[in-house]
């Protein structure tokens, strides 16, 4: 049996800062393909399920797997690698194990070091190669893998050229309600939410950038063809899923493509609720106008700082103002925003956050996000902090800091707590959460009261630390 565990980063931790779950669509994809050939795959996502370690090594004891593929970002290589032990010494069945995702296609060598029980690691777009892998002894041209006491490193990471080759990920293997996304949309509806991938890549150099954060691989931008997603939605409509969540790094990066969808919903009838994230350089009022007309209801954007000096320091290519439009013009079509704020960026000083957080109150976003900046393997900045071979757990944005600003730990701490708080206590906030959030929270009390009781957890450690 071929089987996939996604592994994640907050596994078995208290009070984490609390996160969306969205089905895993590269191990959909991967999935699918095997199953073109004929090639049956389980998946096990920690993520959705929560399993504690004794629980999925039961399940894995069932499975009795072949082929065991370890789905981990980089805090949660730890765990990725303490399965892979376990599954090494315990499973007669084992033949390969095979680490995928964003870190294994970033740092291989620190997943395949000595007495590592990874025999490889696939690099770039997994779904790709995982046929190959399965059927034949020949690791695939872009991998890495340990040979003779030597880590050898394939001629670059796979990124798929024509999306519309693969077929559409399993969505009804991700039909569990324990899939969300923590942002308001007004809907009214039972959740049950579904994921989509329309496009692939990103071109924009921001430092902080890491595949280990994205949803995508690479920086050439790809996109499928509007009338197979536009099939992919009324398919998710048909299994159900009253609310999509598009997972692309920038969902508007093209702003005729992303019209052209929205005019193929509108006319093929389809009724869908949906959200997506965006650069807020990337969208317009036409074109945000069309959006909620084809059944936008929220739109994460990802603000940053409120210093244009730091904006530049992080290479986003946008400037502050295009963030007050942003959110003016979402506002103005009835579109709901989350806000993605950084805190403790490269000289960073108390100055530029306080810049941000004016912004922050300026802009008005219906949810925000406050994360530390954090130099992930595979990100430009990343190589500034090599030399101080920081463990994989180190690398949390909303939970750890590797500080490389001018303000001290404590006081970075202290903003985000205070950031926090004073968006979660400003009353035009409370009122419009009421207004428009209380009867979506009561329809879907078993998704919301989590959210509740992690936000609570997660705050009321901030409130510790200080």
């Amino acid at each position: 049996m071929i089987v996939f565990v996604r592994v994640p980063s907050w596994w078995e931790r208290r009070a984490a800062h609390p996160e969306n779950v969205m089905s895993p669509l590269d191990i959909g994809y991967a999935v699918a393909l095997l199953a073109r050939h004929g090639i049956p795959a389980r998946i096990i996502d920690l993520e959705a399920e929560a399993d504690s370690f004794e629980i999925l090594m039961k399940r894995l004891r069932e499975h009795q797997p072949s082929v065991l593929f370890l789905h981990a970002i980089t805090p949660g290589i730890p765990h990725a690698l303490r399965i892979a032990r376990y599954a090494r010494d315990h499973f007669a069945s084992l033949q390969k194990i095979v680490a995928i995702g964003q870190h294994a296609s970033v740092d291989p060598h620190s997943v395949l070091d000595d007495n590592s029980p990874i025999d490889l690691c696939l690099r770039g777009e997994f779904e790709a190669d995982v046929v190959s892998v399965v059927t034949d002894s020949t690791p695939p041209s872009s991998a890495a893998y340990r040979h003779q006491e030597q880590i050898h490193v394939g001629d670059g990471p796979t990124e798929i050229r024509n999306l519309d080759d693969l077929p559409w990920p399993v969505h009804e293997r991700f039909r569990s309600r324990r899939y969300r996304v923590f942002h308001p949309t007004g809907v009214h509806k039972r959740w049950r939410w579904g994921f989509i991938l329309s496009s692939r890549g990103c071109p924009h150099r921001c430092i902080y950038c890491s595949p280990t954060l994205r949803n995508s691989y690479g920086k050439t931008y790809r996109v499928r063809s509007t009338i197979d997603v536009v099939d992919e939605l009324a398919y998710l409509d048909a299994l159900g899923f009253t609310i999509i969540h598009f997972k692309d790094d920038i969902f508007t990066l093209s702003r005729d493509r992303t019209a052209s969808l929205c005019e193929a919903i509108l006319s093929r009838g389809l009724r869908l609720r949906w959200t997506a994230q965006t650069r807020p350089d990337a969208v317009d009022l036409p074109l945000l106008t069309l959006m909620k007309r084809a059944g936008c209801m929220t739109l994460g954007l990802g603000v940053e700082s409120g210093s244009e000096r730091m904006v530049r320091t992080l290479q986003k290519g946008n400037r502050v103002q295009d963030a007050r439009n942003a959110f003016r013009w979402a506002r103005q079509v009835g579109i709901r925003t989350v806000g993605f704020f950084l805190l403790g960026s490269p000289q960073e000083t108390e100055q530029d956050i306080l810049a941000t957080h004016a912004l922050m109150r300026e802009l008005r976003p219906n949810m925000i996000q406050v994360a530390f900046f954090t130099p992930y393997p595979g990100a430009p900045v990343h190589e500034s902090v090599r030399e101080r071979h920081l463990e994989p757990q180190a690398f949390s944005h909303y939970n750890r800091l590797i500080n490389l600003s001018q303000v001290s730990d404590e006081a970075l701490r202290s903003w985000q707590r205070k950031l926090y708080w004073d968006f979660l206590m400003n009353r035009r906030f409370i009122a419009e959460y009421l207004r428009f959030e209380t009867i979506p929270a009561l329809v879907n009390l078993d998704q919301f009261l989590p959210f509740l009781r992690l936000s609570a957890k997660f705050l009321t450690r901030l409130n510790k630390s200080q």
